[in-house]
């Protein structure tokens, strides 16, 4: 609200947002699951639903939602399972939303960025790489500008890998 009000408008919206806790899931405490689930799924559904009646005002929008490379390839991983599936729901939300919000001229994709310069322990995950070396963040920004920009118009629904090849 204070954003669409200081700005005079809404019309887009980059969920960039999450963060994962790496253990297996019997030594997950059910707060720990509550914060994977508030921390990648939940705070894109509340924020979205919030911007949802300043986008369909502004009769065009984007919504950009963050997942993870391969989020859309339903692989189990024993020490990243709640974090998975949140970042899993990320998608389908977003699927859903395009559906829904298509008739009001707004878009809802997903970037699903792999490693990043950001990341942490790269020096084990760089050798993994196809590329051998992470996504710079103006990489994975370019990838947003994307979908925000004319050039995706007719883009909705639908989940970009900004991965070097990750998990080919």
């Amino acid at each position: 609200k204070t954003a669409a009000e200081t700005l005079g408008g809404l019309s887009v919206l980059v969920n960039n947002v999450g963060n994962y806790i790496y253990k297996p899931l019997e030594q997950m405490s059910i707060d720990e699951w509550h914060h994977m689930m508030d921390a990648n799924l939940n705070c894109t559904f509340y924020l979205t639903q919030s911007a949802i009646p300043y986008l369909k005002a502004a009769t065009w929008g984007r919504v950009v939602n963050f997942a993870f490379a391969t989020a859309q390839n339903v692989v189990a991983d024993e020490l990243q399972t709640a974090y998975r599936i949140a970042k899993t729901g990320v998608i389908i939300y977003s699927k859903s939303l395009a559906k829904e919000l298509v008739e009001y001229g707004i878009t809802v994709n997903v970037i699903a960025p792999g490693v990043a310069e950001n990341s942490v322990d790269l020096a084990e995950t760089i050798p993994l790489l196809p590329m051998q070396r992470p996504a710079t963040l103006e990489e994975v920004s370019h990838a947003v500008n994307f979908f925000i920009g004319p050039n995706a118009d007719y883009i909705t629904g639908q989940v970009l890998e900004v991965a070097g090849g990750f998990r080919l």
